[in-house]
C-alpha cells in the first residue's frame, strides 16, 4: 500500500474564508516543496540511471535564400537523434511536397535538406541533437 501524505495542517471548518484559503494555499506550497519536488528528482535520477546520461544541444539556423541545404554544427559527438522544426513564415514551403529531411549526420554536424529553394529571407529552423 502506498504511503499517504500527511500535511502539516488542515483548514478549520468554522474559520473565516480567508483563513481557509490561506491554510489551503500553504498546504499546497508544502506539498510542492516537500513532496512533489523530491519525487520528480527521484524519477529523473532513475531515468538517467536506466538510459545513461543523455546530452542535448539545441539551436536555430537560417537556410539562406536560393539554397536547398544548410549545415548545422554541434559539439555532442555522434548523435543518435536529430529533431528539426521549420519556424519561418515560409513554413508551408518546408512542410509541403517532399518537405525536409536530414542527411550527413557526423560527430559534429548534420545537413537539413528541403525540396524547394529557400525564398527571400530564407527558411528558419529550430533543431535539437540528443546523444547518450
Amino acid at each position: 500500500m502506498a504511503k499517504q501524505t500527511v500535511l502539516p495542517q488542515r483548514p478549520a471548518r468554522k474559520a473565516p474564508a480567508e483563513q481557509q484559503v490561506w491554510t489551503t494555499w500553504t498546504m499546497l506550497l508544502y506539498f510542492i516543496n516537500s513532496i512533489y519536488d523530491g519525487q520528480i528528482a527521484s524519477i529523473l535520477s532513475q531515468i538517467a540511471a536506466i538510459g545513461g546520461a543523455a546530452t542535448i544541444q539545441a539551436g536555430s539556423v537560417n537556410m539562406p535564400a536560393g539554397q536547398t541545404t544548410v549545415t548545422v554544427n554541434h559539439t555532442l559527438g555522434a548523435p543518435n537523434a536529430v529533431a528539426v522544426t521549420p519556424v519561418s513564415q515560409e513554413v508551408a514551403l518546408a512542410w509541403g511536397g517532399d518537405a525536409f529531411w536530414i542527411t550527413g549526420k557526423t560527430n559534429n554536424q548534420f545537413v537539413i535538406n528541403v525540396a524547394v529553394v529557400a525564398p527571400a529571407g530564407g527558411l528558419n529552423f529550430d533543431w535539437v541533437v540528443k546523444t547518450t
